[in-house]
């Protein structure tokens, strides 16, 4: 999940994709690759905070992430 969508100025969020690999298809539970595209209409910085829970869940993250971003 991205924590903080509201500050990610200067990028925007374009889309998020989940793909499963073709052997785990039918495997309850299996993990895929979550994609994640952003825009960069106009130059600045920016942090993306990712935070590894269900959306449902309250508890903190089991994992987090953080990325700097910088559009020139």
């Amino acid at each position: 999940m991205l924590a903080d969508s509201a500050g990610i100025a200067p990028l925007r969020h374009v889309k998020t994709d989940y793909s499963i690999p073709r052997r785990n298809r039918n495997r309850n539970g299996a993990g895929g690759t979550e994609t994640w595209t952003f825009a960069a209409p106009e130059p600045g910085q920016t942090t993306l905070n990712f935070v590894y829970r269900r959306p449902w869940e309250t508890k903190p993250p089991i994992d987090s992430a953080a990325f700097r971003v910088r559009v020139r």
